[in-house]
């Protein structure tokens, strides 16, 4: 059984922006549900669907993972 509390409702939100003339054309929300994972149990899951993992970030701007962190990124291949 899972804890609720590793499960989060958000809502995304989107703008479709016209190039030319900069204004926003429509904006799309949708309801989203999180799951926070631990990173030995992304490791595992990416690696039984096949992916070998090269690194994991911290951050969007490919900052150092840390235990406790807010985020984490991984990059890896198939």
């Amino acid at each position: 059984m899972i804890s609720s509390d590793r499960w989060s409702e958000v809502h995304s939100c989107f703008d479709e922006v016209n190039t030319t003339t900069g204004k926003i054309v429509e904006t799309i929300r949708s309801p989203l549900t999180l799951r926070y994972v631990f990173r030995d149990e992304m490791e595992h899951l990416l690696t039984v669907a096949g992916f070998r993992i090269d690194t994991l970030f911290g951050d969007f701007k490919r900052g150092p993972f840390h235990a406790g962190g807010e985020q984490m990124w991984v990059a890896g291949r198939r």
